[in-house]
């Protein structure tokens, strides 16, 4: 009997369920921020810029929290990126062009840089 699990796959499921309401919550509060954010731009009549600067130092800046977690690098940069996408297509739509057509080493590239909710044209 002591080679028997602690946990079942169904508690550890209900954690994981859990887990991902709180990310949701999470990222709900986020979107809140960054339309507070927007809304702050809008009234000052500011330019909403895409600003590749902040988001590198905003992945360094999680990578390095990271340091001890099990996440590769990778993935924090996969998940941010998505995660960015996501905000900024809440506050206005991103539309980048690409050169060639839809499918192309260029869409691919642009996705990875700008995320899937940016607009290719």
């Amino acid at each position: 009997m002591a080679n028997e699990p602690k946990k079942t796959i169904s508690t550890l499921r209900e954690q994981i369920d859990g887990i991902d309401r709180g990310i949701l919550e999470l990222m709900n509060r986020r979107l809140g921020v960054a339309a507070q954010i927007a809304e702050i731009k809008n009234l000052k009549n500011e330019p909403q810029y895409y600003h590749p600067e902040r988001e590198a130092q905003l992945l360094r800046r999680l990578q390095e929290l990271n340091r001890d977690g099990p996440m590769p690098d990778t993935a924090i940069e996969s998940l941010f990126r998505e995660i960015m996408s996501i905000t900024r297509s809440s506050e206005s739509e991103l539309s980048v062009s690409i050169l060639g057509p839809p499918g192309t080493y260029t869409e691919a590239a642009a996705r990875k840089d700008f995320g899937s909710s940016m607009k290719i044209v």
